[in-house]
């Protein structure tokens, strides 16, 4: 219980970190990380609500080889 808590605040000690350097230039564009990071986060997608299913490059392989047999290519 005790690292929990332990981690938490280190984990809250972090995010002021990070917020407070984004009011920095950026080392190559000279424009504030903030402000960057205003015009990506536009650009972002929502996340699905609901799960989707995962596969791996094999099963993908193994889909595709099946649907090349059944339809003769």
């Amino acid at each position: 219980m005790e690292e929990q808590v332990q981690q938490e605040q280190e984990d809250v000690g972090l995010q002021e970190e990070m917020t407070k350097d984004r009011n920095r230039p950026h080392y190559e564009k000279g424009v504030l990380i903030e402000e960057l990071w205003e015009e990506d986060k536009n650009q972002l997608k929502a996340l699905p609500v609901s799960n989707l299913p995962i596969y791996s490059i094999d099963s993908l392989f193994a889909v595709v080889f099946i649907l090349l047999l059944k339809h003769g290519l």
